[in-house]
């Protein structure tokens, strides 16, 4: 067994970690929502020309 400095000089390592991985989800999830947005609207645009063009 570690001494204690060791065991909080892991823990640090170990939330560092965390951290980074926390922040990369996050931008993932950012990017991924983005494009979930975009797909909605896209979609959306095209339900809308396609019922214009049925109705015209």
């Amino acid at each position: 067994m570690g001494t204690w400095s060791e065991s909080r000089r892991s823990l640090r390592i170990v939330s560092i970690h965390a951290a980074r991985y926390t922040v990369t989800m996050s931008l993932f999830n950012d990017i991924l929502s983005a494009f979930g947005v975009l797909a909605l609207l896209l979609s959306s645009l095209g339900t809308y020309g396609v019922i214009a063009y049925s109705v015209a």
